[in-house]
């Protein structure tokens, strides 16, 4: 962790069973995998369909589509919300290097920590309850705002601003 004086800002947070899930499918929606992942099994709908001579095959193939875009993300996040230190509370420090982060269990045992170099980051958004801070691969910070001060959020905001090279979406106010 960066000592005292590297310190720009540091903040814990807690997050919910709620958080997490929704972090899962904000994760899932933007992902390619979920898209195609969702693609093979409608494909293969329409297939079945089509060996039937079923009419209007199309149409169901596209409602299995959408079926299988609404099931698998949630799938996924069932599955990894179960993930050891994830409800458990989180140090963010942020510096001129990156975001450090330090992850706990309810014991307060630290349980592993993460470096992030601000040129890794490949974009923030935010939204009424989240800033979502993405790295590569589909991994990311999730920051609840209802956790942090407003003087906290209007830094965090700057802070990003300045440091992550693109694809920044955050509020004004």
């Amino acid at each position: 962790m960066p000592d005292q004086a590297e310190q720009l800002l540091r903040f814990e947070i807690t997050r919910t069973k709620s958080d997490v899930y929704r972090s899962i499918l904000y994760a899932s929606l933007h992902a390619p995998a979920l898209y195609l992942s969702a693609a093979l099994p409608a494909g293969v709908v329409y297939l079945i369909l089509a060996l039937a001579n079923i009419p209007h095959r199309w149409l169901f193939t596209l409602a299995s589509y959408v079926w299988f875009l609404l099931i698998i993300p949630n799938s996924w996040a069932r599955r990894n919300r179960k993930e050891p230190g994830l409800l458990g509370p989180i140090t963010y420090v942020l510096s001129s290097e990156g975001i450090f982060s330090e992850h706990r269990n309810a014991a307060n045992e630290t349980l592993w920590t993460a470096s992030t170099a601000w040129s890794l980051i490949s974009g923030v958004t935010e939204s009424k309850k989240y800033i979502f801070i993405r790295l590569a691969r589909d991994k990311f910070h999730l920051i609840p705002k209802a956790q942090l001060r407003n003087e906290q959020t209007q830094v965090l905001r700057t802070l990003l601003r300045q440091r992550v090279p693109k694809n920044v979406k955050l509020f004004t106010a």
